[in-house]
């Protein structure tokens, strides 16, 4: 995927993730769920799209979802 760079002291930082996603008006997060337990869990983050992938779930992992940002 693409990032901004502005993000990468604070990637794994998911509160300041979430403020700056924000901040920023982010429209929607491309991720993997069990990156960011946390983000992808905030109320304010509608899960819209996840793909459904046999061998990803075989092989342990989840699939990526995409969420609508709604900060309003």
């Amino acid at each position: 995927g693409l990032i901004s760079p502005q993000v990468i002291p604070f990637i794994r930082d998911e509160a300041q993730l979430l403020a700056w996603m924000e901040s920023e008006g982010a429209a929607y997060l491309v991720t993997f769920p069990s990156w960011y337990p946390q983000l992808t869990n905030d109320p304010r983050l509608e899960k819209v799209f996840q793909t459904n992938t046999a061998i990803t779930r075989e092989l342990g992992n989840d699939n990526m979802a995409v969420y609508r940002c709604h900060w309003r």
